[in-house]
């Protein structure tokens, strides 16, 4: 290899766009799309639905340690529209914010699903996506229907969640 050989491909990698890409291709709606960790090891972000009808909605958790840069550690298929992801502050934990479905008159006595709680499962583990499933937040229809907008941790570990909905109103969740 020569050392001219050398500066021009050094110097592709060092000025090519997609030296530090750490997720090809993401959906970005808001600055709710995607969260880092508080220790800065880990990146969440809403992956594009395929150009096919009836498909899931996507998220992936990346590694923004150098040493693996941009590889996806966790993936989970959603069957409604994600709005907001956000990492808990030991990075143990991980709160998706969902959408509002369409619903019908018939559908105002139950229960709306708009968040959707799992645990980042280690790398070793049996689970096939690494994200483990926990809990599903609700809302109950009868007290007047509003969907998710934005939701958080609070900054402390067990200081619970905070969500905001279409009607201005900030929620705590202990």
């Amino acid at each position: 290899l020569s050392l001219l050989t050398f500066i021009v491909l050094l110097t592709r990698l060092l000025f090519s766009g997609k030296k530090n890409v750490v997720v090809q291709r993401c959906r970005i709606h808001n600055d709710a799309s995607i969260d880092i960790s508080k220790d800065g090891r880990l990146l969440v972000a809403l992956l594009p639905v395929p150009r096919m009808r009836n498909t899931n909605h996507w998220l992936g958790v990346y590694s923004l340690e150098w040493g693996r840069l941009g590889q996806c550690l966790h993936t989970a298929v959603l069957e409604q529209t994600a709005v907001s992801v956000a990492l808990s502050p030991t990075a143990r934990h991980l709160a998706v914010g969902l959408g509002s479905k369409r619903f019908t008159s018939t559908h105002r006595a139950h229960n709306h699903v708009f968040a959707l709680l799992y645990k980042l499962d280690s790398l070793d583990s049996s689970s096939r996506t690494g994200l483990s499933p926990i809990k599903e937040l609700e809302q109950n229809w009868e007290q007047g229907f509003t969907s998710l907008n934005c939701l958080r941790w609070a900054p402390q570990p067990g200081q619970g969640l905070v969500y905001a909905n279409n009607a201005g109103q900030l929620i705590v969740m202990s």
